[in-house]
Order: C-alpha cells, then sequence, then structure tokens
C-alpha cells in the first residue's frame, strides 16, 4: 500500500532537513515519553506525518516503526486536518487519542470515501458527548422505585428470577433493587428474603404510617387479655361467640392500620 491517506489538495512535499527539524522541534516541546502531554503530543505528531505528504513506507523508513503503524498516524492526523478545516463545530481534539479515533473509524461504513468517514466519526463522537452530558441511569434505582410500589410488595413470597424477567432485567440489577428497597426507609418497604436452592425469594411488606407502640400496646393488650381468659375455659367451654367477637374487634384494628 502506497499511501494510506487521499489527498484532495496539492500540498508541498518537505525535504528531508525540513522534516527532520520539525520533528525534533515537536519532540522537543512535547516530549519523547507518551507520559509527556501524551494527547496533544500523539495529535501533533499524527498531524506532521500527514502534513508531511510523506507515504508511510517513506515515514516509517526515516523514524522507524512498521508502514502499517505509521499508516494508522496519517490517518489520524488527516482526521484532524478535515476536522480543521471544515470548522466543525464539535472539535474533539483536545481529548480523542489515535486509539480512539481508530475505534470509531472502524465503526463507521467502509464503503464511504474518506469525507464521509470522518464526517461519521464526529457524529459518533458528538452522541458520546451528548449521553455523558446527560445524568446517568441507574437501572437498580428505577427498578427500585417501581417494585416499592408494584403488585410484588403485597408480602407474599415472590422468586427474584421473576422480578427480574417481569423487568426484562438481569438477576444482579434485580438484586440490587431489592437491596435498595430494603435499605431505603423512603421505600416503605419492609424486606424479607430467604434461601431457595442456589437462589432465594423476596417478600415485600409495605410500611403505611406508623402506629405508635402506645396505640397498639393499648388496643391490642386487652384482646390478648380477653383470648387468653377464654382459652383457660377449656375445649367444653370455650365460647365460639366471644371467640368470634373478639376476632372481629382485632380485624377492626388492622383494617384501620393498613387503610
Amino acid at each position: 500500500m502506497a499511501n494510506v491517506v487521499n489527498i484532495s489538495t496539492p500540498r508541498n512535499v518537505m525535504s528531508d532537513e525540513e522534516f527532520d527539524r520539525g520533528y525534533a522541534e515537536l519532540l522537543r516541546i512535547y516530549g519523547d515519553s507518551g507520559k509527556e502531554a501524551p494527547i496533544r503530543r500523539e495529535q501533533e505528531l499524527a498531524r506532521y506525518f500527514y502534513s508531511s505528504g510523506w507515504t508511510q513506507e517513506h515515514l516509517a523508513e526515516r523514524i522507524g516503526g512498521s508502514p502499517a503503524h505509521v499508516g494508522k498516524r496519517v490517518r489520524f492526523g488527516q482526521f484532524l486536518d478535515f476536522c480543521s478545516a471544515d470548522q466543525k463545530s464539535f472539535l474533539p481534539t483536545k481529548t480523542i487519542t489515535e486509539f480512539g479515533f481508530r475505534t470509531l473509524w472502524q465503526q463507521t461504513d467502509a464503503k464511504g470515501n474518506d469525507r464521509q468517514r470522518f464526517q461519521a466519526v464526529l457524529d459518533l463522537l458528538a452522541a458520546k458527548a451528548t449521553l455523558a452530558a446527560s445524568p446517568k441511569a441507574n437501572p437498580a434505582t428505577d427498578l427500585a422505585k417501581d417494585i416499592a410500589t408494584s403488585s410484588f410488595a403485597d408480602g407474599k413470597w415472590h422468586p427474584v428470577e421473576r422480578l427480574a424477567e417481569t423487568y426484562g432485567e438481569t438477576k444482579a440489577i434485580a438484586d440490587a433493587a431489592l437491596d435498595k428497597v430494603g435499605k431505603n426507609k423512603s421505600y416503605k418497604c419492609k424486606l424479607e428474603t430467604k434461601p431457595v436452592g442456589n437462589s432465594y425469594k423476596f417478600r415485600l411488606f409495605r410500611q403505611h404510617e406508623a402506629v405508635s407502640v402506645t396505640e397498639l400496646v393499648e388496643k391490642l393488650r386487652p384482646l390478648v387479655k380477653d383470648l387468653l381468659e377464654e382459652g383457660k375455659k377449656g375445649p367444653a367451654r370455650i365460647s365460639g361467640m366471644t371467640v368470634t367477637v373478639l376476632a372481629n374487634r382485632l380485624g377492626k384494628f388492622l383494617d384501620e392500620w393498613c387503610e
């Protein structure tokens, strides 16, 4: 392969002396190590290789390295030149590396010409920037909000796999969501779990407005006392009517507290 770039406009070809002088100056400014201003150094060298007008074989022979490696840097330089020449509103030149560019380049349509593929890379970068700027989604938190008010919060046992399947999530996300519901009081649910084979089942109890301990004691203790007294009478003397009345009173309290 003689050259990896398509030169759309005539450019002056550097002499050996011009190239060596400029190359040495770049190394002096940005260092000869990838740890020294690595991204900017990589970009400037790529621009320089492209602007030289040399073939990748000539560049590889001059600086050392394989033609294929040099060719990647030349294409990267051409991309950076494309961004600058067309004055794109979205210029990713401060953060993109040759590897980052190449990863996106490989996702573009190989049937397109260089300009089309460069534009496609810019579009991908713009999409990534938009996604990065948006609030990060947390699937576990979103799921926790849903299940705390769903039919799963019915006090009955459910396999965690069924929860994951219902919401189209992984078991790991379902686990994390349940953990959030159980630990965060704002969800107003009580979580219980029990092991089943290599997995587990869970049940959720919705927590309504709290009932004071004093109210519970004052209303339930008399019922407990009356039930104990009735139980002491023995099977033959227990009054079914009395038990029914006490049960109805207990039921009314439960209805009142669970409204």
